[in-house]
């Protein structure tokens, strides 16, 4: 019995942190900025109110 193939788009291996194979059939890992797009996308929103927080005991 053959197996499905994986949906379009996704990898074999370590799904998530595993890019589409490349021209080799190779699964090349993600870059560290692939891993923290993510990341950053949900605290962009948070950075105003960081920099607010970190200034907020300075004299000026």
């Amino acid at each position: 019995m053959q197996r499905a193939a994986p949906p379009a788009g996704r990898s074999r291996g370590l799904d998530g942190w595993m890019s589409p194979p490349d021209k080799a059939g190779h699964a090349a890992p993600k870059t560290i900025f692939q891993i923290l797009a993510p990341f950053f996308a949900t605290t962009r929103s948070m950075i105003p109110e960081l920099i607010e927080m970190l200034l907020d005991p300075l004299p000026f």
